[in-house]
């Protein structure tokens, strides 16, 4: 099997008849998605809307991204971390969603392109680039084979050693991130029996490595 990375001109989802996003979206990333039953998933999403857009959020979510219900884990600005109940005949979804291949998240979203990931087997790859057609217009960015870390998907994650897991898990879980902070590196190191300055230097390589994952 291969792992193909793909990027192709945002106009060729609107070519589906869907409704222009970018009209109030700046940017829509699909972060994760889960599998409901067979008609129908929860996607994690980040969407950043233009100004003053956010004002029209839940009319947005339900009319252009066909959102059945959604939760909204997170908001700042102009921008939220929303979970979509949607089902995989709407929205942009028939268009990405193939038995030729397995759509691999993030999906990237902005007015120029979308960007985003496809395992097929060596086999089918010819006919997933030349019959499908979404991919009549793309740029193909890369092909790699399948390795173990991302065949097994509790290894696709950023490379934290142990111990940097077990620190970010423990900050994260009593508020390290929150806006204020609910605890100080001192609690954290007096937790792990360590010095304040080690803890901050796990968490410092270990936000490193996260951003570039994510965003290298």
């Amino acid at each position: 099997m291969r792992l193909l990375k793909i990027k192709i001109p945002s106009k060729t989802i609107l070519d589906f008849g869907l409704p222009n996003y970018f009209e109030v979206i700046e940017y829509i990333e699909v972060l994760q998605i889960y599998e409901y039953d067979s008609n129908n998933f929860f996607a994690l999403n980040k969407i950043i809307f233009k100004k003053g857009k956010i004002n029209e959020l839940d009319k947005i979510l339900r009319e252009l991204f066909f959102a059945q219900s959604y939760k909204i884990l997170e908001k700042k600005s102009d921008e939220i971390l929303v979970i979509m109940k949607q089902r995989n005949t709407s929205g942009f979804w028939p268009a990405f969603l193939s038995k030729s291949f397995a759509l691999i998240p993030p999906i990237k979203f902005d007015p120029d392109a979308v960007i985003f990931g496809v395992i097929a087997k060596e086999e089918e790859l010819n006919d997933v680039l030349t019959q499908h057609e979404l991919f009549r217009s793309m740029q193909l960015l890369s092909v790699s084979n399948i390795d173990e870390s991302i065949a097994n998907p509790m290894n696709t994650m950023p490379n934290l050693t142990n111990r940097q897991k077990e620190i970010m898990i423990f900050a994260t879980r009593n508020g390290y991130f929150q806006v204020p902070k609910q605890i100080k590196t001192e609690k954290i190191a007096e937790h792990f029996k360590i010095s304040s300055s080690a803890i901050l230097n796990h968490i410092q390589k270990a936000e490193r490595s996260i951003m570039e994952y994510f965003f290298g």
